[in-house]
């Protein structure tokens, strides 16, 4: 089933928007490419027939997690992405940006469940500024 129409609808509505992806090969997952693809018809709206963009005023987040390489950029390359599709926002040194990886490794396999490393992250002094940086610009 097509949920899209839901997103759209919300997106009229919303104050907040959070884009979340984990990590696959470097990149976001398949998901948040078809998201974001499919988010494209939202462009345009007021230059072809005179209605408010969708994203407009709206504050948004990017929150990326994965085991291996490259959350933060993938993090970024998002922003730049939603940007373009009239989002708004300028991530100020990535604070709007809220990433997580385990290891810097392309090749390093995961060995065994992520969550207590991720709660070890959130609990850490590095973690909890993370997302207080985080929040304080997505949610202020």
């Amino acid at each position: 089933m097509d949920e899209m129409p839901a997103i759209y609808e919300g997106l009229g509505w919303c104050d907040v928007v959070l884009f979340t992806t984990a990590v696959r090969w470097g990149n976001h997952t398949a998901v948040m490419q078809r998201v974001v693809e499919r988010m494209n018809t939202l462009t345009g709206r007021a230059t072809t027939w005179g209605e408010d963009e969708p994203l407009t005023g709206r504050r948004v987040g990017v929150i990326v997690g994965g085991f291996n390489w490259r959350s933060r950029e993938v993090g970024l390359r998002l922003a730049e992405v939603l940007d373009e599709l009239g989002v708004g926002f300028v991530v100020p040194g990535g604070s709007g940006v809220l990433t997580w990886q385990s290891d810097a490794d392309p090749y390093d396999e995961q060995a065994g469940p992520m969550k207590p490393d991720v709660a070890a992250w959130l609990e850490s002094d590095a973690g909890r500024a993370a997302v207080e940086r985080f929040v304080g610009v997505v949610f202020r």
